[in-house]
């Protein structure tokens, strides 16, 4: 069996995500590292400063549990984490050179604070 390949996370990589999340009409790009046939999605989401990713979340099936990771290593975002009605639980500045880098949001833990 032959073992999947080592897949490197490389400021090459970053600039050329960059350079093209520059040129998308959104002003951000993704470069996949899963294949689409793969359970588990990782992923870099190179944003331009101004872009925008609209409120979402990803709905499961009951007993299924996921997250959702980020770590900023360059520049830096807000987040805004809201209920199901719009309320927002919690605002967030992430930051590469700042004392908040990541996030990890459970969807378990997250249903408990609107339940």
């Amino acid at each position: 069996m032959q073992s999947p390949p080592i897949k490197l996370l490389t400021q090459e990589l970053l600039d050329e995500v960059a350079t093209n999340s520059r040129h998308n009409p959104r002003q951000r790009q993704n470069y996949n590292f899963h294949d689409l046939s793969e359970k588990v999605q990782r992923f870099v989401n190179v944003l331009q400063p101004g872009t925008y990713v609209r409120p979402h979340r990803h709905l499961r099936p009951d007993g299924v549990n996921g997250f959702e990771f980020f770590v900023v290593i360059q520049g830096e975002l807000g987040m805004i984490i809201f209920n199901e009605n719009g309320q927002i639980l919690r605002s967030l500045r992430l930051s590469a050179a700042g004392p908040t880098r990541a996030v990890e949001i459970w969807e378990a833990e997250f249903k408990k604070s609107f339940s």
